[in-house]
C-alpha cells in the first residue's frame, strides 16, 4: 500500500475518474458512482453518496462529466484522495488475490505432478520387486542349469575315462591275440614240419621196409648171404625199430603239436571273443561318450541361454533401479516444488492479509475524515446558501426602502461590513477546517509509513528535568499544544529501552486512541523538528 507515489492531482483526477467510468464512455452514471463508491469500500451513508452524486451532477444531465468530477475533486481533496488511493489498493488486492489462485492452480499442478510421480515411483518399485524375484529365477535356474552342466562334465570325463580304458583294454586283448595267432602259426609251423618229419620218416621206413623184404627175399634166396645179411638185417631191424620210434615220436610231437594247434585255435577263438567284447564294450563307451557330449553341449546350450536370460534380467533390474532412483528424484524435486509452492503461498496470504489488515485500519481512520470533509462542505453550502439568501434579502430591503447600497453612511455602510465580516469569518472558519482536514490526513499517510518503517531518533533538544523524553512534551506545553503534548509523550514511550515509559513522568494517557498516537507522533515529529 504505497500513499507515497508523488501523484499529480490531475493524475489522481484521471485515475478516480477512470475507475468509474467502467463503460468508457467519458461519463459516469449513478449506478457506477454508487458501485465505485461501494466497491471501494467507502463508509459514508447511502444518501450522503447519493447526495454527492447529485451535487455534482451540475448540469442534470444524470451522468458526470470530466469537467464535472474535476470541479468535485477540487472541492473534496481528501474523498479524491481516498478514492484514487483505495482503487490503487483494490487493484492490489486483485491482482494478490490472483497471483494466490495462479500459486495455488500451480500447487494443485504441483501436487498432481507429485502425485503422479508418487504413483510412478510405486510402479517402477513394483517392477523393480518383479524384476528382482526374476532375477532371482534366472539367478536359480542358471544355478541349476551349471549344476547339470558340471553333472553332464562328470558323467563326460567318466565316459572319456571308461572309453579310454576299454580302448587300452582292446589294445592289451589285440596284442593278446596277435600273441596267440603268433604261436597258432608256430604251432601251426611245427605241425607242418612234425608231419613232413613223419611223412619222411613213414617214407624212410617204407624204404626200410621195402628193404627189410628184398633182404629177406635176398635172405630167402640167399642163405649163404645170411650171415652176411644178418647183421645188416639186424641193423635194419634196429634202424627200423628206430624209425618206428621216431614214428612214433613224430607221431607223439604231431599229436601234440595238433593238441597245441587246438589250444592254440581255442585261445585264438577266445581271444577273438574278448576282442569282439572290448570292441562292443568300447562303442558302447564311446556312444556313451557321444551321449555325455550331446547332453553337455545341450546343457552348455542351456547354461548360455540361462547366462543370457539372467544378464537380461540384471540389466532390467538396474535400469528398474535407476528408474526407481530418478522417480525418488523426481519425487523430492517435486516435494520440494510443492513446500516451497506452499511456503510462496503461505506468504503471499499473509502478505495480503497484511495489506487488507492495513486497508482496514487506514480506511477505518479515514472515514471520519471523510464524514468531517463532507460535513464541513455541507456547512460551506449551508453558508453559500445563507449568504445568497443575505444578498437576496438586502436586495429586497433595499428596493422596498428606496435607498441605494450607500445612501445611507451608517445603514448600508454597517450591512456591508456586517456581511463582509461574516464571510470573512466564514471564510477562515472554512479554511482553518480545511487546513485541519489536510493536517490529519497527511498524518494519516504519514502515519501509515511510519507503521511500516522504524522511527528516526528524537532531535537533539535538552531540557533540564528528564532529558530528551520530556524535550517534545515541554516544548507542546510551551506552545501551549495539549494535544501534541501527549501525542509527543505517546511518540517518546515507543523507544521502550531508550526511554522510560510516558505514563511514569507524565501520568496516564489512556484517554489517547492509537490512532490518534500514530497520528500525533508523526504531526509533532513534523511540527518540532
Amino acid at each position: 500500500m504505497d500513499h507515497h507515489d508523488h501523484a499529480s492531482f490531475g493524475e489522481k483526477v484521471r485515475g478516480a475518474f477512470d475507475e468509474m467510468d467502467s463503460k468508457r464512455q467519458r461519463a459516469v452514471e449513478r449506478e457506477d458512482w454508487i458501485g465505485t463508491m461501494t466497491r471501494m469500500r467507502v463508509d459514508l451513508p447511502g444518501s450522503l453518496v447519493i447526495d454527492l452524486f447529485e451535487k455534482v451532477d451540475t448540469n442534470k444531465d444524470g451522468v458526470l462529466s470530466f469537467s464535472e468530477f474535476q470541479r468535485f475533486a477540487e472541492v473534496y481533496p481528501t474523498l479524491l484522495d481516498s478514492l484514487y488511493y483505495r482503487s490503487k489498493d483494490y487493484w492490489t488486492d486483485i491482482a494478490q488475490l490472483e497471483s494466490i489462485e495462479e500459486a495455488k492452480a500451480v500447487y494443485n499442478d504441483l501436487r498432481e505432478r507429485e502425485h503422479q510421480v508418487s504413483v510412478a515411483l510405486h510402479e517402477v518399485q513394483v517392477q523393480r520387486q518383479e524384476q528382482e524375484v526374476h532375477l532371482a529365477a534366472a539367478e536359480n535356474a542358471l544355478d541349476e542349469v551349471q549344476a547339470r552342466e558340471e553333472e553332464f562334465k562328470a558323467a563326460f570325463n567318466a565316459a572319456q575315462h571308461n572309453t579310454s580304458r576299454a580302448k587300452q583294454r582292446v589294445a592289451e586283448r589285440n596284442e593278446e591275440l596277435a600273441g596267440h595267432r603268433e604261436r597258432e602259426r608256430q604251432c601251426i609251423h611245427d605241425l607242418h614240419d612234425t608231419q613232413r618229419d613223419t611223412q619222411e620218416m613213414l617214407e624212410r621206413l617204407k624204404l626200410q621196409e621195402a628193404d627189410v623184404h628184398q633182404a629177406e627175399e635176398r635172405l630167402r634166396h640167399v642163405e649163404r648171404m645170411l650171415l652176411e645179411h644178418k647183421r645188416d638185417l639186424e641193423s635194419k631191424n634196429a634202424a627200423r625199430e628206430q624209425a618206428q620210434s621216431e614214428v612214433y615220436a613224430s607221431q607223439a610231437r604231431e599229436q601234440t603239436a595238433q593238441s597245441s594247434l587246438v589250444e592254440a585255435q581255442i585261445c585264438v577263438q577266445h581271444a577273438v571273443e574278448q576282442a569282439i567284447m572290448a570292441d562292443n564294450e568300447v562303442a558302447a563307451f564311446v556312444e556313451v561318450e557321444e551321449q555325455s557330449k550331446s547332453a553337455l553341449s545341450g546343457a552348455s546350450a542351456e547354461v548360455g541361454k540361462a547366462q543370457a536370460k539372467r544378464d537380461v534380467e540384471l540389466r532390467d533390474y538396474h535400469a528398474a533401479k535407476d528408474r526407481e532412483a530418478q522417480s525418488l528424484v523426481m519425487q523430492e524435486s517435486a516435494r520440494a516444488a510443492t513446500e516451497t509452492q506452499g511456503h510462496a503461498i503461505q506468504a503471499l496470504e499473509v502478505r495480503n492479509s497484511e495489506f487488507n489488515e492495513h486497508r482496514r485500519a487506514v480506511e477505518a481512520e479515514e472515514a471520519p475524515l471523510l464524514e468531517q470533509e463532507a460535513l464541513i462542505r455541507e456547512q460551506r453550502d449551508n453558508l453559500d446558501m445563507r449568504e445568497a439568501q443575505l444578498r437576496s434579502d438586502v436586495h429586497v430591503f433595499t428596493a422596498h426602502s428606496g435607498r441605494s447600497p450607500g445612501s445611507s453612511p451608517h445603514g448600508g455602510a454597517n450591512a456591508l461590513m456586517a456581511r463582509q465580516d461574516a464571510l470573512a469569518a466564514a471564510a477562515v472558519m472554512q479554511h482553518q477546517q480545511q487546513q485541519h482536514q489536510h493536517q490529519q490526513a497527511a498524518a494519516l499517510v504519514a502515519a501509515a509509513a511510519a507503521a511500516a518503517a522504524p522511527p528516526p531518533p528524537l532531535p537533539p533538544i535538552q531540557y533540564t528535568r528528564s532529558g530528551t523524553v520530556s524535550a517534545l512534551p515541554d516544548s507542546a506545553r510551551v506552545l501551549r499544544d495539549p494535544y501534541g503534548a501527549a501525542s509527543a509523550a505517546h511518540f517518546a514511550g515507543r523507544r521502550g529501552d531508550l526511554f522510560p515509559p510516558p505514563a511514569a513522568l507524565h501520568g496516564s494517557l489512556s484517554h489517547f486512541s492509537p490512532s490518534r498516537f500514530r497520528a500525533a507522533a508523526v504531526t509533532t515529529r513534523l511540527r518540532y523538528p
